[in-house]
């Protein structure tokens, strides 16, 4: 791993996850750069026997990896569901006050909190915490390792949160059960076999595909705002009424997906943080994507809606809206796609 990476490790079983950890803090001890695991006590303590046995005992280098206790460090950061910058930086600031890399180095800090927050069903939560540690990445000399387990993306709509965590790193290690495997042919041979369970699943998914034949009314409902709240109400409503739902607390979330998110529709917050509202229903005509958009503000701004229209949204509300009168926008936006 070269300086300033980001690097993402997926793992199937505990002790490929902590051999993994252990060569992340092994160059750390060989180059004399702090260390610090933000991670579930369990974690620290089998990578810290592992470094021990290894290296022949407790010296001063591994005494002095920091542990930071994982959800205790979540508390810290969080606003809601979703990290607050001001809090993270304040968190971390101590650290950085105490450790100070050797020159050219840096501080290696490997995190669970983004796997706690995915096993809790928080996926835009995790995906906040990536962004922050792109950009800290960036500003400090830090190289970060996340770890996730592979468990955490078995479902449809988990998998596409899979390719946007990958999206968040510049360097991806891929699970390995099979890595602790006792000789190289057995590896191998575990090797083969996730290939060809790969090709079998390939086969079944064409074949459901050929079989259910998707319209805009069976797609899911995409909402992108940056009020948890609102999020949620929003949700709430389509679910009951039969829709199937997704979330997303920033346009950057959404973006972060690329071009395979699917939709029947958009309910779009034109007032987001960093990417406006406006500047995605932008970017996505300038890409050739197609999904509808009904889009909404708190504004008093007249122009907004104007803007909206302008840019192709399908329809426009103002914030606070009537249940009756955001369900009766979605029925109209899906049936207007089907054929007639």
């Amino acid at each position: 791993m070269t300086e300033r990476q980001h690097t993402v490790h997926f793992y199937e079983g505990g002790r490929f996850l902590h051999g993994e950890v252990q060569k992340f803090f092994d160059r750390a001890i060989d180059e004399r750069q702090p260390g610090v695991m933000i991670a579930r006590r369990a974690t620290y303590d089998a990578v810290i026997g592992r470094l021990v046995a290894s290296r022949g005992g407790l010296s001063d280098a591994i005494n002095g990896i920091r542990f930071v206790d994982a959800a205790a460090a979540l508390d810290g950061v969080m606003d809601g569901r979703l990290p607050d910058p001001a809090r993270f930086a304040k968190a971390l600031a101590p650290l950085w006050e105490d450790l100070r890399p050797a020159a050219g180095g840096a501080i290696r800090v490997y995190g669970e909190m983004v796997d706690l927050l995915c096993a809790a069903g928080n996926h835009d939560g995790a995906l906040g915490l990536e962004q922050l540690g792109q950009r800290l990445m960036q500003e400090r000399p830090v190289s970060i390792l996340c770890a996730y387990a592979l468990e955490r993306f078995d479902s449809d709509t988990d998998a596409r949160l899979l390719r946007a965590v990958c999206r968040h790193h510049t360097a991806v290690v891929p699970a390995g059960s099979g890595g602790e495997a006792p000789d190289e042919r057995s590896r191998s041979e575990h090797i083969v076999i996730l290939q060809h369970r790969s090709r079998v699943l390939a086969a079944l998914e064409r074949d459901r595909t050929r079989e259910v034949t998707a319209t805009p009314l069976t797609l899911p409902i995409c909402i992108i705002d940056d009020d948890p709240s609102i999020r949620r109400s929003i949700e709430r409503l389509l679910v009951l009424n039969g829709f199937r739902v997704r979330t997303f607390a920033s346009a950057e979330a959404f973006l972060a997906e690329g071009p395979d998110v699917v939709a029947g529709c958009l309910i779009l917050d034109l007032q987001l943080p960093g990417v406006s509202g406006l500047e995605l229903r932008k970017q996505m005509t300038s890409s050739g994507r197609a999904i509808p958009v009904i889009a909404m503000s708190g504004s008093t701004d007249e122009r907004l809606e104007s803007e909206a229209i302008a840019l192709g949204a399908h329809a426009f509300l103002r914030k606070p809206f009537q249940a009756e009168a955001l369900l009766a926008e979605v029925l109209r936006v899906l049936r207007s796609q089907l054929p007639r």
